[in-house]
């Protein structure tokens, strides 16, 4: 059985190009201090794994941001362009070639666990796909077996109705779904007020 993958989407941390929405109301240098303390958060978490391969796929492989995580056995892969479906087909076709079981997770988020991580694959034992909804309608995690193009088709992203669309699609494809809790993800002021950063 070959190791499954973790894989944690992101942009690379570069000023006024991450947390746009977050940065109108805090400014570009506390939007990319918030993003970078994300990432952090996530890598650290995703370490605590044990026989899960660790992937970091971004924009720019080559931002000295990540560097210090290659050297604590995380794998850099260049996240390909198009819009975010396009992005997470590729992302998903290309690592299940490798690895039985592929979890996606976004960075936006705090909540995130280790323990979380694990349901995740454990979820995909006996389901087709694992989803974290997130309280805006849209999901920051999610895991598949086999590679599966059209569950992405006909999304609205960066909407409310991302995480019903995605569920619809997995219906129509008859893929069995297992859904984590609730989580919070950094979109707005409003969420850091949340979460009382």
């Amino acid at each position: 059985m070959t190791p499954s993958r973790l894989l944690l989407f992101c942009r690379a941390p570069v000023l006024g190009r991450v947390k746009t929405r977050l940065a109108k109301d805090v400014g570009d240098e506390q939007a990319l201090d918030y993003y970078q303390q994300m990432l952090r958060h996530n890598f650290s978490v995703a370490s605590q794994l044990k026989n899960i391969q660790k992937i970091i796929v971004t924009d720019d492989t080559q931002h000295d941001f990540f560097q210090h995580y290659s050297d604590q056995g995380f794998t850099i892969q260049q996240q390909s362009g198009g819009e975010l479906g396009e992005r997470l087909i590729r992302a998903f076709n290309e690592n299940l070639q490798y690895a039985d079981h592929v979890v996606l997770i976004g960075v936006d988020s705090f909540d995130l666990t280790a323990e979380l991580l694990q349901q995740a694959f454990e979820g995909l034992i006996d389901n087709d796909l694992v989803l974290s909804p997130v309280e805006d309608g849209g999901y920051i995690l999610i895991g598949l077996k086999q590679a599966v193009d059209t569950l992405f088709d006909n999304i609205s992203w960066g909407t409310p109705l991302v995480l019903q669309q995605t569920l619809q699609q997995a219906q129509n494809k008859n893929l069995s779904v297992f859904l984590t809790g609730f989580l919070r993800d950094i979109d707005t002021v409003d969420d850091l007020i949340f979460k009382r950063i």
